[in-house]
């Protein structure tokens, strides 16, 4: 009898799995299609009912369960993709009025530059004279860094109540959705001095009686570290990262060891693994322990306390969270003495996570952390097992475990891989070579000492002390070779955004790698292929072939979108109040006039979080020509990071400067990049360019010398004006150019103003779109580009009427998100980020 032929896998061998991929798959469903609870509710009651009547008839089926976690999934998430406020909920409040809130602070108040953010639980709404009360969570932006905020204070503000908003980009970053899977639908901004602090720590969760104890840890080491290693060693203890600098955490991300500032497996692995075989080797002197067998078991009691211990010291975010929960399920099967399953265990806490908070399956913790561990654990199971008459001692013992932590942290890196590329942009080139130094330092020995340190701080804080100053100076040596490797130029490389069937076709081809690894493994262990094995084998080639002429057809695709194509496309950016658009022009030239921005990039970079992005999503690296308008930050300061980070070859400008520190920082990165700035009466005021053409219209050559004697000339009228042009259609981007300039601008270019598609000067204020100027443009469309409720009051309805009685189309960025055109020159095509 043949045993392989004979023999059946259950689908359900591992049974948490494929019930964990229907919660999943639930889940996904009801986030894209949102609402339908009653006919899932159905689904799930008929799904039962069959069930139950299979039951009786002593019927097996392995369909309807899957069935039923896939319904529970989509109810799971409904809360959160399709919620349902009451009356009393504060989001019905969100009209942008002021108004006097009172509630309790339950997040840990986040400074950046001088505004501090928090979420409360909302107790009351109302005016100086009346209140009532109101629940739901609100997101609140204090300006100023004063008072000092604890979690679990009850505070009252002025604040200007608002919906949160997104920037709607193509694939860009949905803000409001991700506040919403954390239950917050609301936001207000205020003053500082607003605030009133009704009363200190009123009880909320766990968090306001382990507070203290973190503050206390988190003072004692100030007291002992620098500046840099007490954020690093906050954020390894404590899961405190809000006091490593940016250029840090950038240096840790750049060497590939990012991951170590998060509290996950690694650490939380350490404390159980510590505790468990300290407390195994205590309890083996205890003989009535050893004839019953229960040393292992009783061992994981002490384990799980030291874990969920940690992980509530820590903050239980959900990178801690996963960890946690992997940890137990492991110490729970010692506990019961049933032989572990590591896949089902990965399982077992994926499902647990999600069946507490189902958001958490489109965060990129979750993603990249299962992703690493999954790769691990298969990783292993497709090497055959080592023999056990192995030596476990000397040379070889040593070398064996080296080639499993090299394995380790090869398949870590291979299976966040694609997704570290789609949430970051970025890939360190010595990933593995860093972890092999920092990995034993600091997670080996920084973290261990510190922990202990942190749980002897109870009973002598000198020692705990001692303890955590050693393990800063560690972390100071180790820091700074962090930061001298990060400095090498080829430590990492910034790379396009890949798509979801990239990011596919790389696991299949991953897949097909190791599958392929694993038969030729088997071959040499076990001697010619046997049967199943060559079926592996071919699979595992036709996976590859399928993978390698899927990117190859991939790559043709996105090298006719942007190398091919005959067409001209014009994005105009949502950058909120601002200004950003893109050119891309036919052969692969890339123009980017203006880059929007706020006032201070600390607070928020638009050109790291907006324009970056999607530039990184149409595979663009190389910019070859930026051009600014106009110094004003809300132009200029969403360059600097795109000029800092892209290929560009030149910056043109009208030549004016601005004594703000967006200016001066993008000097000093145009310096740095060799980029060419030239004088602007020196640059061409004509150019062509793939078959588009690009004229540079205003201001007038001189403009400069005429500034003292003709006052009305400033920042604004002094605007680049451009118009983009490709046979019958034409795009002209006016900057913030007032109705001054504009007079000027019809005398000089005349007839040339005429275009298609008209971005609305200065944002559509009232001072700009004179009747002249829209007569010579005579545009069929204007673009709008302003925030949502603008605080400067545009678009105007006045200049909106005057659009109107011109007959043309209007978008507007802040309802509409960017607008995208495109044009062969003779036809233009029009879309919107939000229809």
């Amino acid at each position: 009898m043949n045993p392989i032929k004979n023999q059946k896998i259950s689908f359900y061998y591992r049974p948490i799995i494929p019930f964990t991929l229907a919660l999943i798959f639930g889940i996904m469903i009801g986030e894209h299609f949102p609402g339908s609870r009653t006919a899932a509710w159905l689904l799930m009651g008929g799904c039962t009912a069959f069930l139950v009547f299979s039951l009786i008839r002593k019927k097996t089926s392995a369909i309807l369960p899957l069935a039923l976690f896939g319904c529970l999934g989509y109810l799971l998430i409904q809360p959160w993709v399709s919620p349902r406020f009451p009356v009393d909920h504060i989001r019905h409040a969100a009209m942008g009025e002021k108004a006097i809130v009172s509630g309790v602070v339950v997040t840990s108040p986040v400074v950046t530059g001088f505004r501090q953010s928090f979420i409360i639980e909302t107790a009351t709404l109302g005016g100086n004279t009346s209140h009532r009360k109101v629940t739901g969570k609100l997101r609140v932006s204090l300006s100023g860094t004063e008072p000092k905020l604890n979690v679990g204070d009850r505070i009252s503000f002025v604040g200007r109540i608002r919906l949160i908003r997104s920037f709607h980009n193509p694939g860009g970053f949905e803000y409001n959705r991700y506040m919403a899977f954390k239950g917050v639908w609301v936001t207000a901004s205020g003053q500082g001095e607003s605030v009133k602090i009704l009363r200190r720590r009123v009880p909320v969760g766990l968090e306001v009686w382990v507070s203290p104890i973190r503050k206390s840890v988190a003072e004692l080491i100030d007291t002992v570290a620098s500046a840099d290693a007490a954020g690093v060693l906050k954020a390894l203890l404590l899961g405190d990262r809000s006091e490593i600098s940016d250029s840090l955490r950038e240096a840790f991300q750049r060497v590939g060891i990012g991951h170590l500032l998060a509290i996950s497996g690694l650490h939380v692995g350490l404390v159980a693994g510590t505790v468990f075989f300290a407390f195994f080797k205590l309890f083996g002197y205890f003989p009535p322990l050893l004839r019953r067998a229960w040393a292992r078991r009783t061992a994981a009691i002490p384990a799980f306390l030291a874990v969920w211990g940690y992980g509530i010291l820590a903050g239980m975010s959900p990178s801690t969270q996963r960890a946690v929960l992997m940890a137990s399920v492991f110490l729970a099967a010692f506990f019961v003495e049933r032989p572990q399953d590591t896949l089902n265990s990965v399982a077992v806490a994926a499902m647990a996570i999600l069946i507490l908070h189902p958001p958490s399956l489109f965060a990129a913790s979750f993603q990249l952390s299962f992703a690493a561990v999954v790769t691990i654990v298969l990783g292993f199971a497709l090497v055959p097992s080592t023999d056990a008459s192995a030596p476990r001692e000397g040379r070889a013992a040593v070398l064996r475990r080296a080639g499993v932590f090299i394995m380790v942290s090869l398949a870590a890196i291979l299976g966040a891989l694609p997704l570290a590329l789609y949430y970051f942009n970025e890939t360190s080139v010595i990933g593995l070579l860093s972890n092999l130094i920092f990995v034993p330092v600091i997670g080996f020995g920084v973290v261990p000492l510190g922990l202990v340190s942190v749980f002897l701080f109870p009973l002598s804080s000198s020692v705990a002390a001692l303890g955590l100053k050693l393990c800063a100076i560690i972390l100071s040596k180790a820091l700074f070779l962090i930061r001298a490797m990060a400095s090498l130029p080829f430590a990492a490389v910034t790379v396009v955004t890949p798509s979801m069937i990239e990011i596919i076709l790389y696991y299949c081809l991953l897949a097909a790698t190791g599958l392929m690894v694993h038969t030729y493994l088997t071959g040499r262990r076990h001697g010619a292929p046997r049967m199943r094995t060559r079926r592996i084998f071919r699979f595992a080639l036709g996976l590859s072939a399928f993978a390698i002429i899927g990117f190859a057809v991939d790559g043709i695709y996105w090298e006719y979108q942007r190398f091919w194509t005959d067409e001209l496309k014009v994005t105009i950016i949502d950058v909120g109040h601002g200004s950003a658009g893109l050119v891309e022009i036919p052969g692969g030239e890339v123009l980017l006039i203006d880059g929007g921005g706020f006032s201070d990039n600390s607070v928020f970079d638009v050109g790291k979080r907006i324009v970056a992005p999607l530039l990184w999503r149409k595979k663009i690296r190389t910019v070859q020509t930026l051009i600014l308008s106009h110094p004003n930050s809300d132009h200029l300061n969403g360059l600097i990071y795109i000029a800092g980070r892209f290929h560009v070859k030149r910056l043109l400008s009208n030549g004016e400067s601005a004594d703000t520190r967006g200016y001066r920082e993008l000097m000093s990165v145009v310096r740095e990049q060799g980029i060419r700035l030239p004088a602007y009466e020196s640059t061409k005021r004509t150019w062509s360019v793939g078959g588009v053409d690009i004229d540079l219209l205003y201001p007038i050559p001189g403009f400069l010398d005429e500034k003292n004697s003709e006052p009305w000339r400033d920042d604004n009228n002094d605007s680049l004006v451009i118009k983009v042009s490709m046979k019958k259609i034409s795009f002209l981007f006016p900057g913030d150019i007032m109705a001054a300039g504009e007079n000027e601008l019809v005398r000089t270019a005349g007839s040339r103003l005429q275009s298609r598609v008209l971005v609305a000067p200065h944002h559509g204020s009232r001072t700009s779109s004179s009747e002249a100027f829209l007569e010579a443009v005579n545009p069929d469309m204007i673009v709008v580009s302003s925030g949502w409720n603008d605080r400067y009051g545009v678009p105007h309805p006045e200049v909106l009427k005057r659009y109107k009685r011109l007959g043309a189309r209007i978008f507007t960025t802040a309802e509409m998100g960017a607008v995208s055109f495109e044009t062969d020159g003779e036809t233009l095509h029009v879309e919107t980020a939000v229809p």
